[in-house]
């Protein structure tokens, strides 16, 4: 019975993941900025198994929004598979773009030495508003249907078993948490 566990796992990790998809949720890093102008990397943390290099198209819309509202929206641009990192369950790769942003705004402060600011949302999915109140390892919280009421939340994972992620444990582990009680990693973490 354990090994067909096991080969189920096994299977299911090395088969690829599908497109991206409406309501698929990421972060935005800055790349680099002045007052007009904006780079910046739009991540999907999804463990995908497709092969890095990959390009990936979605046919629809992105939109990207902090804490102070939308920064764009707009056609989504192409995706490749970025191998992001390594832990325990092997190769993380993930989709990732580049965008140029044209700024009517500042951008608000990046968190950590991600340079996360802000979070992004495929397509034109409804998410239901946020109405638990921030906990102390909330980082910021973002409108990313557009209705006005904040709906996802970028948290500091406070697991004290995961102090941190990448080389040395010097970055800090994220998750991004929805109303609906989902909470997923924003990021790989392992060495």
């Amino acid at each position: 019975m354990l090994s067909v566990l096991v080969f189920t796992l096994l299977a299911d990790y090395d088969a690829p993941k599908g497109d991206l998809t409406d309501g698929d949720l990421g972060v935005i890093e800055l790349v680099k900025a002045d007052e007009k102008r904006a780079t910046v990397r739009v991540r999907i943390p999804r463990a995908w198994r497709t092969k890095a290099g990959t390009k990936i198209t979605f046919k629809g819309p992105v939109r990207l929004a902090d804490d102070r509202g939308v920064l764009f929206t707009g056609p989504a641009p192409v995706f490749t598979v970025e191998a992001n990192c390594e832990n325990d369950g092997g190769t993380w790769s993930e989709p990732v773009a580049t965008l140029e942003l044209k700024l009517t705004r500042p951008l608000r402060k990046p968190v950590s030495s991600q340079r996360i600011i802000g979070l992004v949302m495929m397509g034109k999915t409804k998410l239901p508003p946020i109405t638990f109140p921030p906990v102390k390892t909330t980082q910021f919280r973002a409108d990313l249907d557009g209705d006005g009421k904040l709906d996802t939340e970028l948290r500091e994972n406070d697991d004290p078993s995961q102090p941190g992620c990448g080389s040395a444990l010097e970055e800090n582990d994220f998750n991004l948490v929805t109303a609906t009680g989902g909470k997923f990693s924003a990021m790989c973490c392992g060495p």
